[in-house]
């Protein structure tokens, strides 16, 4: 993919995904097949002994595989099957 659609990919994951913005993950990488995410602990991304939720990560995992896939297909995929 050309380096401004990968870029194009980022802004989009940063600036239209509300449900990540929600629970603190945001993409600072975004290469042809590889992602790098952080999620920010606080609040809502903790869970009750003060690590992060597996909710969490599970949701940052889930949307770096498809940002991923998306940096190499150039298409808009959905998970059909996911588990950690």
């Amino acid at each position: 993919m050309s380096e401004e659609f990968l870029q194009r990919l980022l802004r989009s994951a940063n600036e239209e995904e509300h449900l990540l913005a929600h629970n603190g993950i945001h993409f600072t990488k975004v290469e042809e097949g590889l992602v790098e995410a952080e999620l920010e602990l606080n609040k809502i991304t903790i869970n009750r002994w003060g690590g992060p939720h597996g909710g969490a990560l599970f949701t940052m995992g889930d949307v770096a595989c498809g940002v991923a896939a998306i940096s190499v297909r150039g298409e808009s995929l959905v998970t059909l099957n996911a588990s950690i």
